[in-house]
């Protein structure tokens, strides 16, 4: 966590959401849904689906936030316009069951379908329990929407200079490479050598093993 907390502090969405993980299983912290969620909504914010997919769970449950399934459908869609299979899985069967949102078995198929693609076997299942609901036509109108659906790219917050973007994957490079790891040059570039570093640290650091920033915190 030591050496997890300053790049948390300079806003680095994926160590956000770690951080996030930590606090939500207990891993080297005390465990505390309250502090995941924070943490969670930190890097949602910039766009990193897998947290927002984590902040609609905690909603879903009402874990360390007020039980509220409009918040989590909000979030899981984020994440499923993204191509977040987890978070395509959630929607399909919020859809499904009409819990955040209406119930809608054209969406809940298309959103099961799209999950299903990417090796989802609870979101296949929700789609065949749509599909014994709807009609041929039905059917054929959410296989349409699910061929036709691209995957959103992250949304950049309003009023970013992507200029700060380089300067600081520099500042990140700069902190790897004082804690003894090799990101190679502080120059600003996301190269395979930096992102090599950051798979090691966060290897060692018992986290899930991204190698990537948040695209929308530094382009």
């Amino acid at each position: 966590l030591r050496e997890w907390r300053p790049l948390v502090e300079q806003g680095y969405a994926p160590a956000q959401f770690n951080l996030g993980l930590m606090y939500y299983n207990g891993w080297g912290v005390p465990q505390d849904y309250a502090e995941a969620a924070k943490w969670w909504r930190l890097s949602a914010a910039q766009g990193t689906a897998e947290a927002q997919n984590s902040l609609g769970v905690v909603y879903q449950n009402g874990e360390g936030v007020p039980q509220d399934d409009v918040q989590a459908a909000k979030w899981f869609r984020l994440a499923a316009e993204q191509g977040n299979a987890l978070a395509q899985t959630n929607l399909g069967y919020f859809y499904l069951n009409g819990q955040g949102v209406p119930r809608d078995y054209v969406q809940a198929h298309m959103w099961g379908n799209l999950a299903a693609a990417q090796g989802q076997t609870i979101g296949a299942a929700n789609r065949d329990i749509a599909a014994k609901q709807m009609t041929p036509a039905q059917i054929e109108q959410a296989q349409y929407l699910a061929r036709s659906w691209r995957p959103a790219a992250a949304p950049r917050p309003s009023g970013v200079d992507t200029s700060l973007g380089r300067k600081r994957v520099a500042r990140l490079q700069r902190d790897l490479a004082a804690i003894g790891y090799n990101p190679g040059p502080a120059d600003g570039v996301m190269d395979a050598k930096t992102r090599a570093a950051i798979r090691t640290f966060e290897q060692r650091a018992g986290l899930p093993v991204t190698g990537r920033l948040c695209q929308t915190k530094f382009g």
